[in-house]
């Protein structure tokens, strides 16, 4: 299955009009690399392995 890559500057551009957001030319460049490296941590965790038994945690609790 073939995945189009993610253009950070389309969903910008998109998400900003659908939210009636506007943003500052100079802030630009900074946004469009946040949704890159948030994009790409999505991809860390969406990629990762299931089991079919696998199921959410309903609470988390950190090792001590």
């Amino acid at each position: 299955m073939s995945k189009d890559p993610f253009d950070a500057e389309a969903h910008l551009d998109h998400m900003a009009r659908v939210m009636g957001l506007a943003i500052d030319p100079a802030w630009r460049a900074g946004v469009v690399a946040n949704l890159e490296v948030a994009a790409r941590m999505a991809a860390l965790v969406l990629d990762g392995p299931l089991e079919t038994g696998d199921e959410p945690a309903f609470v988390f609790e950190a090792d001590r």
